[in-house]
């Protein structure tokens, strides 16, 4: 009898430890889920602030290269007064 009753306080303490086992388990998965979450947000929030600094970075490009362009047409447009005057020069 009393080794029935032994047997069934081992089985007891083993469904116990058992189910001590699974739920930090489930616990433990839980956490890794959350911390992956908040990994995830921060390279999400990582590639926003690249993204943004891209743009800005193409902005102030396009703004260079529009100036420029601007200065190589204005430069162009002096060269021309400047070979016109001389042909006048040359003629009168």
């Amino acid at each position: 009898m009393q080794e029935i009753e032994e047997e069934t306080d081992i089985n007891q303490v083993w469904q116990n430890l058992k189910q001590v086992i699974l739920e930090a388990a489930r616990e433990s998965e839980l956490s890794k889920d959350a911390k992956n979450a908040n990994h995830w947000s921060d390279d999400e929030c990582s590639c926003k602030r690249a993204i943004h600094e891209k743009n800005e970075a193409r902005g102030k490009y396009l703004i260079k290269k529009k100036q420029e362009q601007t200065w190589i047409s204005i430069n162009k447009k002096e060269q021309k007064l400047i070979e016109s005057a001389e042909e006048r020069n040359k003629n009168g």
